[in-house]
Parts: structure tokens; sequence; C-alpha cells
């Protein structure tokens, strides 16, 4: 099995409460010629910051930079984040 690509993103919550929306930024590697490089916007609904439901890959600010369209087909997907402290509680 090959690596074709990675990604990184990073982000926030905003508010308060069980239900709240995320906004945050990605970066997508590519090794190989893949596919074209991306750095752009995501954001989503969170349901106890544990699982997210996420609008990604819609805008390529790095299209200033390349040949590639600004805007994509957008990406839609479903994450479940560990919460690590309760896998790491003592006592």
């Amino acid at each position: 099995m090959t690596l074709k690509t990675f990604e990184i993103g990073a982000g926030s919550y905003i508010g308060f409460g069980k239900i709240r929306p995320y906004l945050g930024f990605h970066y997508s590697g590519v090794f190989g010629n893949y596919r074209s490089t991306f750095i752009g916007a995501q954001g989503g609904i969170s349901y106890n910051r544990l699982i997210n439901i996420e609008i990604g890959h819609f805008a390529n600010f790095y299209s200033v930079f390349s040949e590639t369209g600004f805007f994509r087909a957008s990406r839609i997907s479903i994450h479940y984040m560990l919460n690590l402290s309760k896998l790491f509680k003592r006592g």
C-alpha cells in the first residue's frame, strides 16, 4: 500500500451546549501527483464535541499558487472523536 495523501486540520467549536457549530482550516498534502494540493476551510455541526458532520474541500485557497479552480465539489464526512482525557483518567 502506498501513501497518496495526508491531511491535517485545525478548528474550533463555537458556542455552548450539546450541539455546536464547528469551523476550521484544512491542508491535504499529496505524493506522486495523485491530485492537487489543497488548503481550505471546513465547517460543520457537532454533538457533544464527539460526533461531527462536516462539509469540507469546497474552497481551495491553494488555487492562488496553482492552476486549479477555487471552488471544488464539496466533501461531506462524519467523524467520531475520542475523548483522550476520559481514556487516560486516573482514579
